[in-house]
């Protein structure tokens, strides 16, 4: 049997990770074989790089340089992916190669339009992707629209935690990314009411559930 790549996508705050806690949580009460993944992994030698990068302790020499270390990253836990897939593991993936064009192509472009000093060089999505060829491709994407952010009890200081200006930015450049690799996704609409402190988290839970178990896999590797 083949499990099935999931991979959450959204803009920080947006509730990717809260989810799939809670699918955790299902999963374990009714022992469905999973797997869970966090990119960037910060525990691999590429990791620990972006750990500091993150955390504006690091900048790196080039883009490009940058990119690539992000690909690296991603390569790396290659190999168990496909093993829990082998073992027909449910892949829980929190962020994957989208996040990295989104947020990439945001800075990108909001540099070139507003710093008139950057010595920014223009770069497009292929630029980015080239680096990621030949990775691996989630059977289904999920990007979370939610609002969450507030409810983090804990002083936010990492690169990219503060981007609330640029939010509608990304989320277009998540779905452009989505398009442009022929990626299927759904977006999952995952509100909270700040007033009355209430949520649809479960429903977007009860939804997520009832898709990754309706999904058609056809057992093959698919590739960017």
């Amino acid at each position: 049997m083949y499990g099935k790549f999931i991979v959450f996508e959204g803009i920080n705050g947006s509730g990717k990770t809260t989810i799939i806690n809670n699918l955790i949580n299902y999963y374990n009460k009714n022992q469905i074989k999973y797997q869970y993944i966090k990119f960037p992994n910060r525990t691999t030698k590429s990791g620990q790089i972006i750990d500091k990068f993150l955390k504006n302790q690091y900048e790196f020499n080039s883009i490009q340089e940058q990119i690539k270390i992000f690909a690296d990253n991603r390569k790396e836990s290659e190999l168990l992916i496909k093993q829990g897939l082998l073992d027909n593991q449910i892949i829980l993936c929190d962020r994957y190669l989208y996040s990295n064009l989104a947020y990439t192509m945001t800075d990108i472009s909001l540099d070139l339009q507003f710093n008139t000093n950057t010595t920014t060089i223009p770069i497009t999505i292929d630029d980015i992707i080239k680096y990621d060829k030949y990775l691996l491709k989630p059977d289904l994407v999920f990007l979370i629209n939610g609002n969450y952010i507030n409810l983090r009890n804990d002083k936010i200081q990492e690169r990219y935690h503060n981007n609330e200006i640029k939010n509608a930015v990304i989320f277009n450049n998540y779905l452009f990314s989505l398009h442009y690799t022929n990626t299927p996704y759904y977006i999952i609409n995952n509100k909270y009411n700040k007033d009355s402190g209430t949520s649809n988290l479960q429903q977007s839970i009860n939804e997520i559930n009832h898709i990754i178990n309706s999904i058609y896999i056809d057992n093959t590797y698919k590739y960017f």
